[in-house]
């Protein structure tokens, strides 16, 4: 007996199993679903958001300000840091300067210290919880310049002795000025701004010879400084590179900035057309100073070196125009400072500066002017065009040396 299939039944056989696949596969996504979004619920708690805060500033003076910081809501959450974030340019946040005290309070009180006087800064109070970091209104301040920082006038300056036969003397203590061996002004040696100079590798903690954050250029190749064991030597080279730049030099910056001291160094200067410099520097928005505690003029060996004590003001807020003073100190008996090693020192105080040469007063004056922390440079270069030019035979050969660089602060 021949059994014939039923086709209807098979049909729906298959309908059902499609409809059964298909009610299993939906209701799995919906299980999915609802698991995502319970999860997702669950990660997101209500009301937990970013502190909420306010800054506001007080007793502002010319080198620091009390930045005041309130938690008005931790949002739902501990505080577990908090500080002030601040800087020169606007908006400032945690990935930049700033200063943390630790988990929350509900105010706190930070002082800024080491401004910069009159100077623009931005600052902000901020607070983090387990949501981020939330920051407070932000404040600009503005760091005054007192009296007594910048007067009338410039200088004036004397001239003390203009020319000498000078070296150096034989065995005298350096662990202190060379001008001071009694120590009469209670000097201690800064580690931030002094080098021996005897690796081979530059000292990268204290200094840099790139351009960047220095707001100086001359002409600078870094691949013509020269680290050694007996010193740095400063070398040039051929041109031209950018801006109005004859020859490339080399030198090096401090990375922190210096307010008063007495800077040091035993220097042999280059025996060529090159500008031999170390100096004091600094351009900001209010004040523009330079302070040189030994600058030769570009000039062949032929005609001598003369050391140089300058001082610049290219702007202040009472200086509208650049103003400076030169003064040349000449060795007697046909010398140059090319010749040989000397020691040249400035002693900047807050009423006055003083030079030195070998250990002798060659010029001094009232400080009227200089009263910004400046970066420290030392090093050769061209002087914008003004040097004749050098024989070839020059580059390379002969160098700046610089056996260390010593900076003393009053202990007071």
């Amino acid at each position: 007996m021949k059994i014939k299939p039923n086709m209807k039944f098979s049909r729906e056989i298959i309908l059902n199993t499609n409809k059964s696949i298909y009610y299993s596969v939906v209701f799995a996504v919906l299980l999915l679903l609802l698991f995502l979004n319970c999860n997702k619920e669950t990660k997101n708690v209500p009301g937990i958001t970013v502190p909420v805060l306010t800054t506001n500033s007080a007793n502002i003076t010319n080198t620091s300000a009390d930045i005041d910081g309130k938690v008005t809501s931790n949002g739902g959450a501990a505080v577990t840091a908090q500080g002030i974030c601040w800087g020169i340019n606007m908006n400032p946040n945690i990935a930049g300067e700033k200063i943390s005290i630790g988990p929350g309070s509900e105010s706190f009180t930070i002082k800024m210290t080491g401004l910069t006087p009159g100077t623009t800064y931005y600052v902000r109070a901020y607070a983090t919880n387990s949501a981020g970091t939330g920051y407070g209104n932000q404040k600009s301040i503005q760091t005054p310049i007192s009296t007594g920082e910048d007067v009338p006038g410039f200088g004036p300056f004397t001239t003390i002795l203009a020319h000498a036969n000078l070296q150096p003397p034989v065995g005298w203590n350096q662990n202190l000025p060379l001008s001071d061996q009694a120590n009469s002004s209670h000097w201690v040696l800064n580690p931030s701004f002094s080098d021996e100079f005897n690796t081979t590798i530059l000292n990268a903690t204290n200094w840099t010879n790139t351009n960047t954050g220095l707001g100086f250029n001359q002409g600078n190749d870094p691949a013509l400084l020269k680290p050694t064991t007996s010193g740095m030597e400063f070398y040039m080279h051929d041109g031209p590179v950018s801006g109005p730049y004859q020859y490339r030099g080399s030198w090096i910056g401090s990375k922190t900035k210096l307010l008063y001291g007495y800077i040091e160094s035993s220097i042999d200067m280059a025996a060529n057309y090159a500008n031999n410099n170390m100096f004091l520097y600094a351009k900001d928005n209010t004040r523009w100073t330079e302070i040189d505690v030994v600058e030769t003029y570009p000039l062949p060996r032929s005609n001598g070196v003369k050391a140089s004590s300058n001082a610049h003001v290219w702007y202040s807020p009472l200086i509208s125009a650049h103003t400076e003073q030169q003064v040349a100190f000449v060795l007697d008996g046909g010398q140059t400072f090319a010749d040989g090693y000397h020691v040249f020192g400035l002693a900047w105080t807050p009423t006055k500066l003083s030079w030195y040469v070998d250990g002798r007063l060659v010029r001094e004056g009232v400080n009227t002017s200089w009263h910004q922390p400046l970066n420290l440079f030392i090093g050769i270069w061209d002087y914008h065009g003004y040097m004749s030019k050098m024989p070839s035979d020059q580059f390379n050969i002969e160098a700046m040396k610089a056996k260390y660089v010593r900076v003393w602060t009053a202990a007071n």
